[in-house]
């Protein structure tokens, strides 16, 4: 069957769905539709599946991560570096991209924000990642707050080889802004999303959601830096 490039954001709740989204789900409910084998009756087959869930440790998350794996759809697993390592390498096989949250390269406001773990324990735990050959890439909200320090974020980036995913709402930035922030992405680890539409949640700061094809909204960003990349070889 033919799948066309398109992607869904699945967003799975242990218990209550906090989310105004058609693609938001509980966990009980996740299970009996598995069990009834009528996924695709509530969900698209689609090239690719965005997947956040509020609770790793549920058993449903493996069923549908293997459930779609095995229907041939590409799975991105979207989280923080808070999710344990043993996590990771046994779903390894099943999820291609895995997509860590980054709310800043500051490291004294990282655990702050954060909460649970520091950012050199963070950069430890992506560099093991890394040298395991897992496929994984930060991703950071923009603000109008941390264009100071950006320049620097990308020094460190540069420094390290992260793949990172800097993605910013449209209306809360000047065209200046939006400018100077898009001139970083001709270098290689940069990705730059621009997204029309608000996040979902303050808490929840992800550049997808029921509405937002992802697969798209990233092929745009990499012709958009493919000639960005292109315009500044033949300017030099």
């Amino acid at each position: 069957m033919f799948l066309s490039k398109r992607s869904c954001s699945l967003f799975v709740f242990d218990q209550t769905v906090s989310l105004d989204s058609i693609y938001a789900v509980s966990a009980l409910e996740l299970i009996k539709i598995l069990a009834e084998g009528s996924f695709f009756s509530f969900f698209p087959k689609v090239y690719s599946y965005d997947i956040w869930t509020d609770d790793v440790a549920n058993d449903v998350v493996l069923g549908l991560v293997s459930f779609l794996y095995l229907e041939g759809v590409e799975i991105r697993f979207w989280n923080d570096l808070s999710l344990p390592e043993d996590f990771v390498f046994q779903f390894k096989p099943y999820v291609k991209y895995w997509g860590f949250y980054c709310p800043t390269f500051n490291t004294s406001d990282y655990q702050m924000i954060i909460g649970s773990h520091g950012f050199q324990e963070a950069q430890a735990k992506l560099d093991r990642f890394l040298s395991e050959n897992i496929n994984v890439f930060l991703h950071m909200p923009l603000y109008s707050y941390h264009l100071d320090d950006f320049p620097e974020w990308i020094d460190f980036i540069l420094k390290h080889d992260y793949l990172t995913f800097f993605h910013y709402q449209k209306f809360d930035l000047s065209s200046s802004q939006r400018r100077s922030i898009h001139y970083f992405e001709q270098f290689l680890p940069v990705v730059v999303l621009p997204l029309s539409k608000p996040y979902l949640d303050s808490d929840l700061s992800l550049p997808f959601h029921g509405g937002v094809n992802f697969e798209w909204l990233f092929k745009l960003a990499m012709i958009r830096k493919r000639l960005r990349r292109f315009r500044s070889f033949f300017s030099i």
